[in-house]
């Protein structure tokens, strides 16, 4: 009865901690707010526009540039980390991964490490 019990205990928690994390759908601006959207098309999460200009998301990740740094958010709309502007121009997002091109080249970041994880010639 007690591993039921404790078994029971463990799924309620899964199911809990996975219904709480979202899968980010769309970011759209509305005045001064960005309202992140999820799969379903539910406004869950509201960030000021003053935190920095909307470069692009993921269902993952969104990157806002604020004066000389990129600032990656999580779907949540927590902030991860910063990486230099002075790294590249922001080229694109997709799922873990951000492409800056650095003159001649475009240079790929995981963005759950922050590392630099390709490096190849800009056409």
């Amino acid at each position: 009865m007690k591993k039921l019990f404790l078994s029971l205990a463990l799924i309620m928690a899964s199911v809990a901690a996975f219904a709480e994390s979202h899968q980010l759908s769309s970011i759209e601006q509305s005045g001064s707010w960005y309202n992140l959207y999820d799969i379903a098309g539910k406004k869950y999460k509201s960030l000021s526009t003053s935190s920095g200009e909307l470069l692009g998301w993921s269902s993952q990740y969104f990157v806002l540039k604020s004066y000389s740094w990129y600032n990656i958010y999580d779907a949540e709309g927590k902030k991860v980390r910063s990486m230099p502007a002075s790294s590249g121009d922001f080229v694109s997002i997709t799922g873990s991964q951000m492409i800056l091109r650095s003159g001649s080249w475009l240079n790929t970041y995981d963005l759950s490490t922050g590392r630099k994880v390709n490096s190849r010639p800009a056409r």
